[in-house]
């Protein structure tokens, strides 16, 4: 997973604002000289080349007086005014600006929080082995990676993170919270988290490792071959098809594509994975640019080459997003597969990742993802055709109802509207309002 000429400021201390604005500006017209280098999950990453900004893009009709009141009663009486460098402020009142949009996901980043992010999409890294995001304004894992410390000291997807060792998360960023969590490996952190299906808070302590993070396992399950996708990234699109020869060659004709608890990751990947089931130049999802009323299409290459006959279902839960969930809503809106699971996370906003003057960077959210269909992922998450909740078996930890059902509805595939139907849980729960 990968993320990402000049402005010279004289006079720091005396024109701080004039450099949030400038960099307002950056934002406002990043496309301008800008290049797409590579493109992460729900993120573009691009390089910004500006050589001068004016304060002219300010609204005429603000007040600038309060921000230099207040600036000069904190240089005069704040009592820690003289250890916090120009920079520390400069980068604080940006952190602002940014947070003031009220996104999760459109965030400044200083130099060493720059570095962090860029080392985190690289693909291996030092911490806890979990993605975490804004959901309903409170910090949510989006899923434990497979085999990962996190997984290991029982950490689950919807998890709420309300705690990192002995500081609140509460008005905390993501960003924040992941720089906190990691750290270098046989260290140990500890996340007070809140489980709403136990409705109880509890602190585990997870000893930090490296992760590397896992692509694809195969397996012969019953009367389907399982494809187990942990994670979109470069090389993802060809470990699958790799595995889609291993099932040809199974001689199964029911395909199992599990991606419970996968997190995402490039948008490329999620895009040529469909490609083996969606037939060239369809789209498999879009980019809903509101407000430059644009929307950009992502079409299928167009590999297939799988039988006609075969059957497929994808497991998701609440711990698929992002492209998770552009691979199953494509998969669903063309009936190429069941959908079958629990709702899924709902990261479905796009990203354009910045980098910046000073070794820093911006994330700024400019458009949301729409299955071909028109659905908002962001908005709904992608809704299974048949709702099985996780039932966790403390006497066999390896159990796994979802699968079962799954293996169930291949033998009842023609009439699994009726089989879910008379299963009145089921009803109940697909009842429920998406989250």
């Amino acid at each position: 997973m990968n993320m990402q000429d000049k402005i010279i400021v004289q006079n720091r201390r005396k024109s701080f604002f004039s450099v949030v604005i400038a960099m307002a500006i950056i934002i406002a017209t990043f496309y301008t000289g800008a290049y797409i280098q590579k493109r992460y999950g729900s993120v573009n990453f691009l390089k910004a080349d500006v050589a001068s900004a004016s304060s002219t893009a300010v609204d005429s009709k603000v007040n600038l007086d309060l921000y230099y009141q207040v600036l000069n009663l904190l240089e005069e009486k704040q009592i820690k005014a003289e250890t916090i460098s120009g920079d520390e402020k400069l980068y604080g009142m940006i952190q602002g600006l940014a947070a003031s949009y009220k996104d999760p996901y459109t965030t400044f980043f200083p130099p060493s929080e720059a570095e962090n992010f860029k080392t985190s999409v690289a693909g291996a890294f030092e911490g806890v082995g979990m993605e975490v995001g804004m959901k309903n304004n409170t910090l949510t894992v989006i899923s434990p990676l497979k085999n990962s410390p996190a997984e290991k000291a029982g950490i689950k997807a919807d998890d709420k993170i309300i705690g990192v060792n002995a500081t609140t998360t509460e008005n905390m960023s993501v960003e924040a919270a992941i720089k906190l969590i990691r750290g270098p490996k046989g260290t140990p952190v500890t996340l007070k988290i809140f489980r709403g299906s136990e409705n109880k808070i509890k602190e585990i302590t997870i000893i930090r490792e490296k992760i590397d993070l896992p692509i694809v396992d195969t397996a012969v399950v019953g009367n389907a071959f399982k494809i187990s996708l942990y994670s979109f990234s470069e090389n993802s699109p060809v470990k699958f098809e790799a595995a889609l020869k291993e099932f040809v060659a199974s001689g199964k004709k029911n395909l199992i594509i599990d991606v419970r608890n996968n997190p995402g990751g490039y948008l490329e990947a999620a895009v040529m994975i469909a490609s083996f089931f969606v037939e060239k130049d369809k789209n498999i999802v879009s980019e809903d640019f509101t407000r430059k009323n644009l929307k950009t299409e992502h079409v299928s290459k167009g590999f297939v080459y799988l039988p006609s006959d075969i059957k497929v279902i994808v497991l998701v839960n609440k711990g698929s997003a992002s492209a998770s969930e552009i691979l199953a809503g494509a998969l669903q809106d063309y009936k190429k597969a069941k959908i079958l699971g629990e709702v899924s996370f709902g990261k479905g906003s796009v990203q354009e990742y910045i980098e910046l003057p000073q070794k820093t960077s911006v994330k700024i959210t400019v458009a949301k993802w729409l299955t071909p269909n028109g659905n908002s992922i962001s908005d709904h998450g992608v809704t299974p055709d048949i709702i099985v909740p996780f039932k966790e078996n403390l006497k066999n930890k390896k159990a796994d109802n979802q699968l079962d059902y799954a293996l169930k509805v291949f033998y009842s595939w023609n009439t699994f509207e009726k089989y879910n139907a008379n299963d009145k849980t089921q009803i109940n729960t697909a009842s429920s309002t998406p989250k």
